[in-house]
């Protein structure tokens, strides 16, 4: 079977079923005949736009978005939740290259490298991580974590920052937190002399901007390539191809597509299954996504 029929029979339905949850304010609810929301609009725009589609749809969907961009750049949930700064990452990685959204992705990037977990000594006792390592986090005032420096960090690399000091320091603050058995958690490596266990969600995350070719993190990469199967969760699972995977894994990806393919699956994980298919099959979706090819910077 072409590339292109297999595209046409596993990854359009999936699409169609996304856009099935696109409501008349240009945004996307988490699940059909609900309620529109900012970070499920992003996530739905990264997959629409990295499987090639233009037009209206997207153009939409970025204008819902900037309507809950504030005047420092941020993108809120709601106004009452303005400490959940998270969204903001996510939002400059969907606008990114997109000419109508560009004023808003410089204003989104310049309030993320404006940013910083915040740590202390005494919350340090213990810790054999460098808590002094600037990252970002979920809520702002709070510390940085793998998983929200991750996604800043894909904005910023998408928006060609790699040379920019804050990337250098979150990608040191990454491999700080690599596990020494491998892998990654939410942050914390060994507390107290107890090494801790890695999840693969966080691993993958991590791995999606490091070099998955350097020796350091093989027992990381080995790990990971253990969840690459259909019983692994959808979030992982694209994470973890968008990561570690190659063409070789489609069947197991396609597998998933179809059966995530309800009314029931969340629109963050259809989306995310969307843009792993997109980077493993279309060169437009590793540009989109900002997904080097070969390893990772």
């Amino acid at each position: 079977m072409s590339l292109q029929h297999r595209a046409s029979s596993v990854v359009q339905p999936a699409l169609d079923e996304l856009k099935k949850r696109r409501n008349p304010d240009g945004g996307f609810s988490l699940l059909l005949n609900n309620p529109s929301r900012p970070d499920v609009t992003a996530w739905a725009l990264l997959a629409l736009r990295s499987c090639g589609e233009t037009g209206a749809l997207v153009v939409e969907a970025g204008d819902y978005l900037k309507a809950y961009q504030q005047e420092n750049g941020s993108v809120l949930m709601a106004e009452e939740e303005s400490a959940a700064v998270w969204i903001t990452y996510v939002a400059a990685w969907a606008w990114e290259g997109m000419p109508e959204f560009e004023v808003c992705a410089k204003k989104a990037l310049n309030y993320i490298l404006s940013i910083s977990g915040n740590w202390s000594y005494i919350n340090a006792w213990g810790m054999a991580h460098d808590q002094s390592l600037k990252g970002w986090p979920w809520v702002a005032g709070t510390s940085s974590w793998v998983d929200s420096t991750a996604l800043a960090l894909l904005a910023l690399r998408s928006a060609g920052l790699e040379g920019h000091g804050r990337y250098v320091e979150g990608i040191k603050l990454l491999k700080n937190r690599e596990l020494p058995s491998g892998g990654w958690n939410c942050g914390n490596t060994i507390v107290y002399g107890t090494e801790l266990r890695p999840t693969p969600e966080s691993t993958a995350m991590a791995l999606t901007l490091l070099d998955i070719r350097n020796a350091r993190h093989v027992s990381s990469v080995q790990l990971l390539r253990q969840y690459l199967r259909p019983a692994t969760g959808p979030l992982t699972l694209a994470w973890g191809l968008m990561a570690i995977g190659t063409k070789k894994d489609l069947p197991v990806l396609e597998q998933v597509l179809v059966e995530q393919q309800r009314d029931y699956c969340q629109t963050e994980w259809l989306s995310l299954l969307c843009m792993a298919w997109s980077f493993l099959t279309l060169s437009q979706g590793a540009n989109v996504l900002g997904f080097p090819r070969e390893g990772r910077l």
